[in-house]
């Protein structure tokens, strides 16, 4: 078979990238990381193939240096264009699937205004997020917003996933009994948390499922959505 590789990148651009079901690659520029065409439009307009779904073009993305992530990256990219780099760490990810969670830091620049932490006083807390498919917990710097993580985890879509703030260990005081209490380190979820959520508890350090989403998992609470709208169905175990 002929491939027809379409390598249309360059160095100092953001980028993104698909495989065609034949195994072609192509690549193109984009104006920021999230920016236009995005992968599908890209598979209507330029591949004549308006009907497509994603599952069929997977897909991938680049950054100016030319660092190849996402979740489909071929595994032999570089091969093809070298000026291109798959770095191991991202297939390492892909072989730990069936290994215990992973933390990956997200090295990504904070606001000039941070996040504020859940409560007036208390170190800043971090944003994170959890890849149930790759079992990788991406975890942002103190203070930063969630939004701050795209671009600087290997993953296209991390506002998709299940997401918290990781409060760091830190003392208040009972505004009734004015006892001193001691917190350990807290992850709050934002969404439902995944089934696996003691593992992700465990690898952050932090405390078990506490508050809403323990009481839904203990009673077999599940939240489906139907005809656009939110729906809550709650059993008993």
């Amino acid at each position: 078979m002929c491939m027809k590789h379409a390598f249309n990148w360059t160095p100092g651009s953001w980028g993104k990238g698909v495989t065609t079901p034949e195994g072609d690659i192509h690549t193109w520029n984009v104006d920021h990381v999230q920016g236009d065409p995005h992968h599908m439009t890209y598979v209507a307009d330029e591949l004549n193939d308006p009907y497509a779904r994603p599952a069929e073009y997977p897909s991938f993305q680049i950054d100016p240096h030319g660092k190849v992530f996402g979740s489909a990256p071929p595994p032999d990219i570089d091969k093809f264009d070298p000026r291109l780099t798959l770095t191991r760490k991202t297939w390492d990810f892909q072989s730990a699937v069936d290994g215990p969670v992973q933390v990956v830091d997200a090295n990504h620049p904070v606001k000039d205004e941070p996040h504020a932490p859940a409560y007036c006083e208390g170190p800043l807390d971090k944003p994170f997020a959890y890849d149930p498919v790759a079992r990788i917990v991406y975890l942002g710097q103190p203070g930063g917003y969630h939004t701050d993580m795209v671009g600087y985890v290997p993953h296209d879509n991390v506002l998709g996933l299940p997401q918290g703030r990781l409060r760091a260990p830190h003392t208040e005081t009972n505004p009734y009994t004015d006892d001193v209490e001691h917190t350990p380190v807290e992850a709050h979820w934002f969404s439902k948390p995944p089934e696996n959520h003691e593992e992700v508890h465990q690898a952050l350090g932090a405390a078990p499922l506490t508050g809403k989403w323990a009481w839904f998992f203990q009673h077999g609470a599940r939240v489906a959505k139907n005809d656009g709208k939110w729906q809550q169905v709650i059993g008993t175990e």
